[in-house]
């Protein structure tokens, strides 16, 4: 059995520059049940004080202003695609920044490689946090020319796959581009009422005060079904959610993405999506950008998720324990030129939100312009 250290437990890890790498028909289980709740996945933020950009390390240290360890984040997956550049792993024992209880050393990573051209395909993965990971570098700052260069994952295939028995998510991908998740199955997704959102598929988003979330472009979402996903906060199938890196500086304007996203989701069959207590949100697919605590309000309101398809899927929403959160089969928060076609949507139960409660729930821009 494969068991990690300090509960960090990936089956396969693919690292910086890993290309045209096929993991096939594989039989993956977790040899270390205990890791089965580690879903903290690292993340990018920049440090202005040194105007660098530092990635969390896979397992990251806490500790309190006299250098005693207080808790460790990390998590676990079958398979995981990441590059990294300038690595933080928090195991110094001493405070990176005044006020902050993360410790911070810079380690090895310094390629700006991304991982290209993979195929994970037709592999069964049970009994991690998350079925496979894909997570590239974003956008990093090349200080020979002066400007902001993109350094995401792209054209990797994640297709005929069947996950299950994972704790927060199927599949995760972010900083990727041109890259299709399709015709995998997934299915009992829990988070055993721990205090995290779940999962069928997403793609971008992820928040954490003080970092930026993942965004993605023209990524193809197609072919998957999705079935007993179950979280006390929020409970979903798909997700496709975006907010900008801006790196804008006097005279020099820097937003990415600042095009279209051009992702698209499509003959996906998504079903009993569900909450797991009184107040949990659900919603079969959901695209949209970075919310505010109360999930309606956008973190940004000039900002828009633009290009997107939702087309020819089936999502049957039949919610069976009572719940005050929002509820909804298919959701657009902040699109733009977004396209809703041909779904087959459905919507019962116990759905008693105050808020949203919508078959087809549309806020912000008007979809179907631009």
């Amino acid at each position: 059995p494969i068991t990690g250290s300090n509960g960090h437990n990936v089956a396969f890890y693919v690292g910086n520059g890993a290309r045209n790498i096929t993991i096939k028909n594989v039989i993956v289980e977790n040899g270390a049940p205990a890791t089965v709740n580690n879903v903290s996945l690292p993340m990018l933020r920049y440090i202005a004080q040194d105007n660098r950009f530092r990635y969390d390390a896979d397992i990251v240290d806490f500790f309190n202003q006299q250098g005693q360890l207080i808790g460790t984040e990390t998590y676990s997956a079958g398979i995981t695609m990441r590059s990294a550049r300038e690595v933080m792993n928090g195991r110094t024992g001493a405070n990176e920044l005044p006020g902050e209880i993360v410790g911070g050393v810079i380690t090895a990573g310094y390629d700006t490689l991304a991982n290209r051209n993979n195929v994970i395909e037709g592999n069964e993965i049970s009994g991690f946090g998350y079925g496979v990971l894909s997570m590239g570098l974003g956008v990093l700052r090349d200080q020979g020319a002066g400007r902001f260069r993109v350094y995401s994952n792209g054209e990797n295939q994640i297709i005929n796959n069947r996950i299950y028995n994972v704790t927060r998510g199927g599949i995760f991908a972010g900083y990727e581009e041109n890259s299709t998740i399709s015709g995998n199955r997934i299915y009992n997704v829990n988070m055993n009422n721990r205090n995290h959102d779940a999962f069928g598929i997403q793609i971008g988003g992820l928040n954490k005060g003080g970092y930026f979330s993942y965004y993605t472009t023209n990524m193809k979402v197609s072919g998957n079904e999705i079935s007993g996903v179950r979280s006390p906060i929020f409970s979903r199938g798909i997700v496709v959610e975006q907010f900008p890196i801006d790196r804008s500086e006097p005279g020099q304007p820097y937003v990415y993405p600042s095009n279209n996203h051009n992702n698209i989701v499509s003959s996906n069959i998504v079903w009993d999506v569900q909450a797991s207590n009184g107040t949990a949100n659900v919603a079969g697919i959901h695209l949209l950008t970075k919310r505010r605590a109360d999930g309606v309000t956008p973190e940004r309101n000039d900002f828009y998720t633009s290009g997107d398809l939702l087309a020819n899927n089936t999502v049957i929403m039949d919610i069976t324990t009572s719940t005050t959160g929002y509820a909804t089969a298919m959701g657009v928060q902040s699109g733009r030129g977004t396209r809703v076609m041909n779904n087959a949507l459905s919507l019962t139960g116990s759905a008693n939100s105050p808020e949203v409660s919508s078959l087809l729930f549309i806020q912000g821009a008007l979809v179907g312009t631009n």
